[in-house]
């Protein structure tokens, strides 16, 4: 898809729609950027385009601007809201609510807050993890899920502490990410190593994800809100949550669950059908971990075909 630079504005909120690079051709002609109160957080979302509402929610160490090349073509047929969770780009970055019961809410509040009662919701790593906990959570909003690349604690198997080198490499940020402090005084400062790291190693080459992609998401995490937030979501004790809506009973939706070839590939299906009854797997091929910036065209296709 092509794209263009675009310069910020001297007012613009950091990582809205006007203070962020290289978006695709005539994007802030369709979207815009929206800051919502939700019960007293900000909750940011980029907003554009004609049709039945579709939520989409980033993932992890990312906000909304990892959809961005997904965006237009699914403006074309939906109203599109990538949402940042609290914690993330433009939203607020309060010291807790990280739990998924708390963002599942948020995220509700915010769809309300926009005027939509029932829509569709596409996500993907932690965006899958939400956004799972929005449909099992507020199952009457939820029409159709689409998820992508993440496991589900307290479903997923963990994997054994010696693990190939593979797995330990693709892995091991999960146990990282869920110490207490030492996490944050370790990278506070390395912010370009531990973050670049995860896009060098979890994409399917070492440059699919684009150097200015990379710089905009570790700036963002240089503040040490954003940075305790980005660890927050793994210390979370998500696990009994999502085993509990399980045992409320399986979704009954419509769950398209994508993996990619070099990264989960069938796992985000075969952790689905635990919770879902109508699901239908996909896994894209040539793409690592970041599905969503490393084959754009292939999750248009495949969200497209879903939803309409």
């Amino acid at each position: 898809m092509p794209s263009q630079q675009t310069h910020p504005r001297k007012d613009a909120l950091p990582n809205t729609v006007d203070a962020v690079p290289h978006l695709p051709a005539g994007f802030t002609d369709t979207f815009t950027s929206r800051i919502v109160d939700v019960n007293g957080i900000a909750v940011h979302a980029v907003v554009g385009g004609d049709g039945p509402p579709l939520l989409l929610l980033p993932g992890w160490p990312q906000f909304w601007y990892a959809w961005r090349l997904v965006m237009p073509a699914l403006a074309e047929h939906f109203t599109v809201i990538a949402a940042d969770h609290r914690g993330t780009g433009a939203s607020d970055k309060p010291a807790t609510g990280y739990d998924m019961a708390t963002l599942a809410d948020e995220l509700a509040g915010l769809m309300a807050a926009l005027g939509h009662s029932r829509y569709d919701v596409a996500g993907y790593d932690v965006g899958m993890v939400s956004g799972y906990a929005l449909a099992a959570r507020h199952r009457e909003r939820v029409t159709r899920l689409a998820v992508a690349e993440a496991i589900l604690p307290g479903i997923s198997p963990s994997p054994p502490l010696f693990s190939d080198a593979a797995t330990n490499e693709f892995l091991w940020h999960f146990a990282f990410n869920r110490l207490e402090d030492i996490n944050e005084r370790m990278v506070a400062g390395r912010e370009e190593i531990y973050f670049g790291h995860q896009f060098a190693s979890k994409a399917a080459s070492l440059d699919a994800i684009p150097p200015h992609a990379v710089d905009l998401y570790v700036e963002a995490l240089r503040d040490p809100a954003a940075l305790r937030a980005s660890f927050e979501f793994y210390r979370a004790d998500n696990g009994p949550l999502i085993s509990g809506w399980q045992k409320d009973g399986p979704l009954n939706i419509p769950v398209l669950a994508i993996g990619s070839e070099f990264s989960t590939g069938a796992g985000v299906e075969e952790v689905m059908r635990e919770v879902a009854t109508d699901v239908t797997g996909l896994v894209v091929p040539g793409s690592g971990h970041f599905v969503t910036e490393e084959a754009p065209d292939a999750v248009v296709k495949a969200l497209l075909d879903f939803l309409r």
